[in-house]
C-alpha cells in the first residue's frame, strides 16, 4: 500500500563510502534554495550523525518559533539561542531517549515568558518528536 505524498520539499542521502553521505536538501515550495550538508566521518574526522541531526532539527524549529512569538510581539530577539543535549536510547536501534533544549531570551519581558515557552514547547519540530508521522517506506531496485 502506498500512500499519496504532495511534496514541499525533499531531500536526498547518498553513501559515498565508509560512513559518509552527502545530503542534498531540494528547494521547497517557499523558495528556499538547495543547501547540501556531510553526515557521517569523512577522512576520520568525527561528522554529524542521525541523533545530531534530528536534535539540531528540533533546535532549529524552537529557535525559529521562538523568533516568530518574539517578532510578533515586537520583542527584541537579540541574543536568542537555544542549545540542545541529548542522551542516546542504548535499548533501542535508533533516537536519543531524552532531549533538552535550553531557550535563552535575553530581556523578554516576565509577562511573556510563560507564552514563549508553550509556543518553544509545541512548535512543529517538536511536535513531531512527540507523535510518529506516518512513514512510508519504499524500495528502488536497479
Amino acid at each position: 500500500m502506498s500512500t499519496a505524498i504532495a511534496p514541499v520539499g525533499g531531500t536526498t542521502a547518498v553513501l559515498v563510502g565508509g560512513d559518509v553521505y552527502p545530503v542534498t536538501v531540494e528547494p521547497t515550495a517557499d523558495g528556499t534554495g538547495t543547501r547540501r550538508l556531510v553526515v557521517g566521518e569523512p577522512a576520520g574526522e568525527p561528522g554529524a550523525g542521525a541523533d545530531d541531526l534530528l536534535v539540531a532539527t528540533m533546535a532549529a524549529g524552537v529557535a525559529d518559533a521562538a523568533r516568530r512569538h518574539l517578532d510578533h510581539h515586537r520583542i527584541d530577539r537579540t541574543g536568542l539561542r537555544v542549545t540542545a543535549e541529548f542522551r542516546a536510547d542504548r535499548t533501542r536501534s535508533a533516537g536519543p531517549a531524552v532531549v533538552r533544549l535550553r531557550l535563552t531570551a535575553p530581556g523578554l519581558p516576565q509577562e511573556r515568558m510563560a507564552g514563549l515557552l508553550a509556543v518553544a514547547h509545541f512548535c512543529a519540530d517538536h511536535c513531531v518528536a512527540g507523535r510518529v508521522p506516518e512513514v512510508v517506506v519504499e524500495l528502488v531496485t536497479g
